[in-house]
């Protein structure tokens, strides 16, 4: 027999199997769906029905039951009903709210062939299977009987009666006036009609409250109305004197049998529920066995007599019903562990039937698979060694991929130092007056491909930062039409040379919007760019924006007539490093890319539009407010960088930039008064800053951050400009040394580094410096930040100086300047009888060298430290001598001068005036 045949006979036979296991697993019982409609569920007689239901339901485990509460509405039963004829219930049981308006929808269901099993109130027609309930003629005549008696046959009563239109209402009076009778001394006064609930009879007989009072007896049709009647009588103060009856006598706590057993109804008919027997006949007539049309239940009059036999009867019941639960419960948990281990014994031996077929199918296929294993394993050797060579060689691509991205981020940074000295060396040429026409065109083309290539370099860093996912969005909410508006205006000069008609339009005059300027800047001078580059001179570029409120967006356009994008190459323009062949510029290809990463990270897009007219078309979207924006997307406006980054123009600079270009000139200072310590790693930027600046300041130089930090503290130096990464000791570090020691905190640091993202820049501000300048940067802005920062400290020193009795204070950074100063006024007010105070004494005391405590008071006061000194003694004097009668040599002494006379000079030459006019 052929081997495929021989596997599918075993396959079929699986699959028998299967079936058998499945048909198994079914049960054979037939699952029961009955359906019950209750016109209320609300009053204690009709909960205790539903209750003796769940009770009988618990011995059928294959019955579902729907459970349905019209809340005495006519219509919410009949819709009940309805809803349930399409849930596919096999038996209707229904007490129905009112006989007429519910006859039709329970003929309905009857004549489709469901049985119907009515409880406690009949229908206007015989279109039903079977009736469950009391005779409540037969209810209402014992009613009548036993008030007849109670009351001699004399006597007074109020009938509380239910919904005028239900059958049990109707055939309870009837009952209980023919009963009545036979006692014509017993007169019905009044007749009132409820809904069945105690707040409909409460206010029924508030109603009739003067006639009420004369009843000796009041009959409620069922204990609820009866024992509201009863609330009412006591709260009229007349309960004492009055008999209450009422129908039901239902078990549990405040209901009827309880109240009867309190004393509070005078006797009850009991009218049985008829849970249990509605159930049975539900099941029976679903079965299809036949059954009485009507299944009259039996009634007694339950009072003080016999109310004790029928309580302990219920509660027996009750505790036998609890039994049955926890029974019917333990049951269930045991019928489930049974089913689970059924289920597993089938799942088990459907395992072993396919274990023992799939061996045999496994030994038929072993002899034919093992001759074309052999066959295979040479192939899956070669295919092993191909697939090993291709993973080996996508690694070895990707790690070439990963370093020449690492080469081109580390190589960007190298080369922002020779920028800077590019720049510098031009920015020096063009002060410069010797250099005119045709020389001076050529310092513009160089600074002109400087800033391309200046350019060029933060796309590479850039692109590097979001490719490692550290490019983060720092959004605030600002003026998008002022913004965009800026760019633009940077590049008319450029139209207006080329001819090219450059239009801006928006739709509104302003449009708030969540945006990082430093990304969108990029963005739209890329695109801008773009199209200048490819648009003819007497050519077209628009600019446009609106606002989509229903879509909650800003739509930007960058329309040109152009040379436009072909087709083919549209689909790639914005992948990295793609160069188009229609492409005439020079670059990276990272231009369009990157504007495309920092919309995506806007929660933006970026696309290029179609286009039938000559040209291309870019359309920027981004989103309003700031619903989509995490809390780390949104800028923290509490921190600020000094100086984010140095603007270049996009552009040649024109003939008149370069002339107004300044170098540094001799000022107030005079030539060499302000000392600078350069350190910085790179020998050529060192000796061109040196040099630069060493025509107006007196200069230091170091190329070691360690050796930096030396001699700082060995000269004091009034401005320290510092690289960040440099051999031995990096920037921020030496900053921090410099800002926390008492010789040097007081000196200005400018950190001049290529690290140019903006978490480095919050790092060296915190590092305590006082500028962040980013390279390459102007010659000119180095000048005016180091012309600020000397001017700042002149300010200082003239607040310092005019105060010198400071009190120690800690503030938020420490302030070494002033817990310096006052250590120094404390040392010499200690001090001020001792004549031999000297610069020696403060420099032990303080812990710094003569020239170091010389520099320091300098910088801070504007004066020497024996200046210092001999200010504080004639203040000192000053005040002696302005408080009390004191002699001149005394006070000379007292200040620790020797001479009087020596004193009295050397007062008279600060206060213009001698010691002696001083005394008050």
């Amino acid at each position: 027999m052929p081997m495929g045949k021989k596997i599918s006979i075993c396959l079929k036979f699986v699959f028998m199997a299967f079936l058998l296991i499945i048909a198994g697993c079914k049960s054979n019982k037939n699952n029961i769906v009955i359906g019950f409609s209750q016109c209320t569920g609300e009053d204690g007689w009709r909960r205790s029905q539903l209750a003796e239901m769940h009770r009988e339901l618990a011995f059928y485990s294959h019955v579902t039951f729907l459970y349905k509460d019209a809340m005495i509405n006519n219509e919410t039963q009949i819709q009940q009903i309805k809803d349930l004829l399409k849930q596919h219930i096999d038996v209707l049981i229904v007490s129905p709210n009112e006989a007429q308006p519910l006859t039709p929808i329970i003929n309905k269901v009857y004549q489709k062939g469901i049985p119907v099993i009515v409880v406690d109130r009949k229908t206007s027609s015989n279109q039903y299977t079977t009736y469950v309930g009391a005779n409540n003629y037969q209810i209402g005549f014992l009613a009548g009987q036993y008030a007849g008696r109670l009351l001699n046959g004399k006597g007074k009563i109020v009938e509380i009666q239910g919904l005028p239109g239900s059958t049990p209402a109707i055939a309870r009076h009837h009952g209980f006036t023919d009963a009545l009778k036979k006692f014509p001394g017993v007169q019905i006064i009044a007749e009132v009609y409820t809904d069945w609930t105690d707040t409909s009879a409460s206010a029924q007989i508030e109603k009739i409250k003067p006639i009420a009072k004369e009843a000796n007896l009041v009959f409620g049709q069922n204990d609820v109305m009866a024992h509201a009647a009863y609330l009412d009588y006591k709260l009229w103060g007349s309960q004492s004197n009055v008999k209450f009856i009422g129908v039901d006598a239902s078990p549990g706590p405040n209901l009827g049998l309880a109240w009867v057993s309190q004393g509070i109804l005078t006797a009850s008919v009991l009218y049985p529920t008829g849970g249990k027997e509605a159930i049975d006949a539900a099941i029976q007539a679903a079965k299809g066995k036949k059954i009485s049309k009507d299944i009259m239940l039996h009634t007694l009059v339950i009072d003080s007599t016999n109310v004790g036999l029928m309580k302990l009867q219920s509660d027996k019941i009750l505790s036998q019903q609890n039994d049955i639960e926890r029974q019917q419960d333990l049951i269930s948990s045991q019928l489930k562990i049974y089913k689970s281990q059924r289920n597993l014994l089938y799942v088990l031996l459907a395992t072993l039937i396919i274990a023992i077929l799939s061996g045999g199918i496994a030994y038929l296929s072993f002899r034919r698979n093992k001759r074309i294993t052999q066959s295979l394993r040479l192939k899956n050797k070669e295919i092993v060694f191909q697939q090993n060579k291709l993973i080996e060689f996508s690694n070895q691509a990707k790690e070439a991929t990963e370093a020449k991205l690492n080469f081109f981020t580390n190589i960007s940074h190298e080369f922002r130092t020779p920028l800077t000295l590019i720049f510098g060396a031009i920015d020096d040429m063009t002060g410069n007056k010797e250099f005119r026409g045709n020389s001076r065109n050529q310092l513009n083309m160089v600074r002109k491909n400087a800033l391309r290539l200046f350019r060029m370099v933060n796309q590479l860093i850039d692109y590097r930062k979001i490719d490692v996912k550290k490019m983060k969005l720092q959004a605030s909410e600002r003026d998008i039409v002022a913004f965009l508006d800026d760019i633009v205006s940077s590049f008319r000069e450029m139209a207006r040379k080329r001819n090219i008609d450059l239009r801006f339009s928006s739709t509104q005059s302003q449009i708030p919007l969540w945006f990082d300027p430093y990304m969108l800047d990029k963005v739209f001078f890329n695109l801008l760019s773009n199209a200048f580059k490819f648009t003819e001179d007497y050519g077209r570029i628009t600019f446009s924006i609106a606002v989509d409120y229903l879509r909650k967006i800003v739509l930007i356009e960058i329309d040109d007539n152009g040379q436009g994008v072909p087709v083919k190459e549209a689909a790639h323009i914005f992948e990295p490093f793609y160069q188009g062949k229609s492409n005439t510029g020079k670059g990276f290809g990272l231009g369009l890319p990157l504007a495309t990463e920092f919309i995506k990270l806007h929660h933006g897009s970026l696309s290029l539009m179609n286009k039938k007219q000559p040209g291309a078309s870019f359309q920027v979207v981004l989103p309003l407010g700031s619903h989509h924006l995490s809390s780390d997307e949104i800028k923290n406006e509490t921190i600020e960088v000094t100086n984010k980054d140095v603007s270049f123009p996009i552009d040649e600079l024109s003939e008149a930039d370069i002339e107004n270009s300044t170098l540094p000139q001799e000022d107030s200072y005079g030539i060499k008064d302000i000392s600078i310590l350069i350190i910085e790693d790179n020998e050529d930027l060192l000796t061109f800053l040196s040099g630069w600046l060493g025509k107006k300041y007196e200069i230091y130089k170091s190329h070691d951050g360690e050796k930096g930090l030396q001699m700082a503290f060995e000269v004091i130096p009034d401005i320290i400009i510092t690289d960040i990464v440099m051999p031995n000791k990096d920037g921020l570090n030496l900053t921090e040394m410099i800002k926390s020691n008492i010789r040097t905190s007081h000196i200005p640091v400018i950190l001049l580094t290529a690290r140019g993202s903006e978490e480095n820049q919050i790092r060296g501000m915190q590092s305590m410096a006082d500028y962040y300048i980013i390279k390459p940067f102007s010659l000119h802005f180095l000048d005016v930040v180091i012309t600020a920062l000397i001017k700042n400290r002149e300010l200082m020193k003239e607040h310092f100086s005019a105060d010198y009795d400071l009190e120690p204070r800690q503030d938020k950074r420490g302030n070494l300047e002033r817990i310096f100063l006052s250590e120094l006024n404390a040392f010499v007010e200690e001090n001020m009888d001792n004549e031999n105070l000297n610069v020696d004494d403060l420099c032990k005391h303080i812990g710094v060298s003569r020239i170091q405590l010389y520099r320091k008071v300098k910088a801070l006061l504007g004066c020497s430290v024996n200046d210092f000194i001999l200010n504080k003694r004639l203040t000192k004097a000053k005040f002696l001598l302005s408080q009390k009668e004191i002699q001149v040599s005394e006070v000379a002494f007292k200040v620790g001068f020797s001479s009087a006379s020596y004193f009295s000079t050397a007062f008279k030459k600060k206060f213009n005036v001698s010691p002696k006019n001083m005394k008050p």
